[in-house]
């Protein structure tokens, strides 16, 4: 692999965030092959948290610190003013997008790679309830967003602003993760596609 550089004030470097992702992506793997043993529902709860555990430490070092690309507000999507106070929101609920890579639906790169929106805590409030799971829509992923009213404009990290409503998984990863200076480079060397 070579090495890429970048201009930002951090020990960070591309094969950190490789290694950190390889990490993450085994682990998922093995948790769903432990999964598939079939021990009981404490079992397969006991995996599907780490599962979840796995993917918030890298979405944590990754995404929300993304130091590495020097951006101050790091994030895949936003919705609303930089200004304002946002909370970091899995799209795709996580329980939900796990229970999809459980089931054989996904692959961990996927799943590692699911969107992720800095939404403004008003926004935020409006997932609850019944828009919290089981409203998303794994090739239209802002769809929940559109069906819990949540109007506010969404950029992604270039600051591209899409339409949530025609904006598809195949866009998600076309135009925000394969784009980006170190999402990019991990998500082609493991992916299948």
């Amino acid at each position: 692999m070579t090495e890429m550089t970048f201009e930002a004030k951090t020990g960070r470097t591309a094969g950190i965030y490789r290694d950190l992702f390889l990490y993450s992506k085994l682990s998922i793997e093995q948790n769903k092959q432990l999964y598939v043993v079939k021990e009981g529902p404490a079992w397969q709860a006991e995996c599907r948290k780490t599962c979840d555990s796995r993917i918030r430490r890298w979405t944590h070092y990754a995404i929300k610190e993304d130091l590495i690309c020097d951006r101050a507000n790091s994030y895949m999507y936003r919705a609303g003013s930089p200004s304002e106070p946002t909370t970091l929101e899995h799209v795709i609920p996580n329980s939900r997008a796990i229970e999809h890579y459980m089931n054989d639906n996904y692959d961990a790169v996927f799943l590692l790679f699911n969107p992720i929106c800095k939404l403004g805590q008003e926004d935020a409030k409006k997932l609850n309830g019944s828009f919290a799971a089981g409203e998303e829509d794994f090739d239209r992923p802002f769809m929940r967003y559109v069906k819990a009213g949540i109007t506010t404009p969404i950029f992604t990290w270039e600051g591209r602003q899409i339409d949530p409503e025609i904006w598809r998984s195949e866009d998600h990863f076309n135009h925000v993760i394969k784009k980006h200076p170190v999402w990019g480079p991990i998500f082609k060397e493991f992916s299948r596609k």
